[in-house]
């Protein structure tokens, strides 16, 4: 058996961040990044039911190289697995096809039973793809 916990890297909301001009026109902002705090949730769960059923538990995330910070994160928080789905899957699509990406990255898993997300992100204040998923 195994849980997987979908987790996204959101920045840091305990931390101001300080936008250049030039990170506002590019939409690269450079801020610390963190697991979103939802999703830190999700993977202690998945953490507990892998315990208390003897099951492995997989983080998965879409990202680019490198945005790894919220899989390690979950690491080392105990979760067995960490995968990084390449966000140019979902070439610049919308929630729905992220949502597709992330569904075919669990069912290469193998023999996932219960699938666990954060109740929103935190950058957007959207819980799209975690329903697009189920």
């Amino acid at each position: 058996m195994k849980v997987a916990v979908l987790i996204k890297q959101t920045p840091d909301t305990a931390e101001l961040p300080k936008v250049s001009v030039e990170e506002a026109k590019s939409g690269e902002i450079n801020t610390t990044m963190v697991i979103n705090p939802w999703d830190e949730f999700a993977a202690e769960e998945a953490i507990q039911l892998g315990d208390r059923f003897d099951a492995d538990s997989v983080a998965i995330s879409l990202g680019r190289e490198d945005e790894t910070d919220a899989l390690k994160h979950a690491l080392a928080m105990g979760v067995n697995e960490a995968v990084l789905v390449d966000e140019r899957v979902a070439d610049g699509g919308d929630e729905w096809t992220v949502a597709a990406a992330l569904t075919e990255a669990i069912k290469q898993q193998g023999d996932v039973q219960i699938v666990l997300a954060g109740k929103m992100s935190v950058d957007g204040n959207s819980g799209v793809i975690y329903t697009g998923v189920a």
